[in-house]
């Protein structure tokens, strides 16, 4: 979750916090926030309000002369991180902020994207049903657009991204 608000996680691989993997710069707070996401019955939503509630999280992010030659990767967390979002959060914002037109029910029938008429027909598909699209393995040809927000592949499970 702290990767979510701060741009990267307390450890350097997310994925391990064993012998092989670089200490936490902030041991301390990554021992009382699993104690606090215990205690609270694993509540997300309560986690994430104490995180963005925080002062670490309140920070200005400008970075002033003396705060760059301190700390200049910023892991003692002097100051907010700038980074980007990430694909889907992209994707809502402008599905909900600039049409309205996210729908937050969970649950329903697929939804199948709007295509403008003959769209597939100079796609040279070997067959005229569509049904091969259901079992491809890469991104929907309707959502290249977010390959520019560094979408994950869907292959691979991963928890670092790239950033370009």
């Amino acid at each position: 979750m702290w990767k979510l608000y701060f741009g990267r996680g307390l450890t350097a691989p997310l994925d391990d916090l064993g012998a092989q993997g670089t200490r936490p710069v902030h041991p301390e707070l990554l021992d009382w926030l699993a104690v606090e996401f215990i205690e609270s019955g694993w509540n997300v939503k309560h986690m994430v309000r104490l995180i963005v509630n925080s002062g670490a999280y309140r920070q200005n992010s400008l970075v002033g002369a003396s705060l760059r030659e301190r700390d200049p990767y910023n892991q003692l967390l002097a100051r907010q991180s700038r980074f980007r979002l990430d694909a889907e959060i992209v994707r809502d914002n402008a599905l909900w902020a600039l049409s309205g037109l996210l729908v937050t029910r969970v649950g329903g029938p697929s939804v199948k994207p709007y295509q403008p008429a003959g769209y597939w027909r100079h796609m040279n598909f070997p067959a005229p049903d569509l049904e091969v699209l259901g079992r491809q393995i890469g991104l929907p040809p309707g959502t290249l657009h977010l390959v520019a927000a560094n979408v994950p592949a869907s292959q691979p499970a991963g928890l670092r991204r790239p950033q370009s």
